[in-house]
């Protein structure tokens, strides 16, 4: 590093030499001990234990778990991220995979409804996962259709039809709940086919945490959780309705 000219602080001029040897010391340290120092503190704690090395915690992938299609036995490159104009790095989709996952996720929701559950890609991964429950022949269609793509199957506890059919009870009881004084705002289900999720006003929680599960039973998972309404344009809209199950 250059340094030139004087630096003054408050009403002191403090030498470049100064200067210098100040910044020095800073971004140095302290000097390492003596040899002879340093061999005395080894000496007094000879079982003291190694450092450890600290490994900084890495991501959880998606794992490769389930029923595989004939693809995932050649594993794909995974695509490297793109720099959008906006400038966000994005992974890019694979058309051929969105293809099959579309075509499985239509075919699931009409002739396979009685077993599909959901379907999620993982892009970084070059893969996608379909869950649903056990059909020989959804499965065989699935592996017509991937385009030589890899999926993995996996098992689901409940339908899609099955948890938006529960969703769907709630939704038509909203003004039951209101009187009750537990105000309803929202619906989703877990693409696994684990659990329905609800949303109540934050100040209701409490009591929808007791009686939503009184009145449906726990046959069918329920996720209760604080939901303010939802505002649309600036203006307080109607809760969110969930999809029609699949006919």
């Amino acid at each position: 590093m250059m340094i030139s000219g004087a630096y003054r602080g408050g009403a002191a001029l403090i030498p470049i030499a100064a200067l210098a040897a100040i910044l020095t010391a800073a971004c140095t340290g302290p000097a390492d001990p003596t040899p002879a120092a340093a061999a005395a503190t080894s000496a007094s704690s000879p079982s003291a234990p190694a450092p450890t090395p600290s490994a900084a915690p890495s991501p959880d992938p998606e794992r490769r778990v389930g029923k595989p299609t004939k693809a995932c036995a050649r594993r794909e490159p995974a695509p490297g991220e793109s720099l959008t104009p906006d400038g966000f790095l994005v992974t890019p989709m694979d058309q051929k995979m969105l293809d099959a996952i579309g075509d499985i996720s239509h075919a699931g929701d009409r002739q396979f409804k009685s077993s599909f559950t959901g379907a999620k890609l993982v892009p970084e991964q070059a893969f996608a996962v379909v869950y649903r429950k056990p059909s020989k022949a959804f499965d065989a269609y699935i592996e017509k259709v991937s385009r030589g793509k890899c999926i993995y199957i996996r098992d689901a506890r409940f339908t899609k039809a099955e948890l938006w059919g529960h969703a769907m009870r709630i939704e038509k009881e909203r003004p039951y709940w209101r009187e009750r004084g537990i105000e309803v705002n929202h619906f989703t289900v877990e693409t696994d086919g684990s659990v329905v999720e609800v949303g109540v006003l934050p100040e209701d929680l409490a009591q929808a945490l007791v009686e939503l599960p009184q009145r449906y039973g726990t046959a069918i998972p329920l996720r209760i959780v604080p939901q303010e309404p939802i505002r649309l344009g600036g203006a307080l809209g109607p809760a969110e309705t969930p999809g029609p199950s699949p006919s």
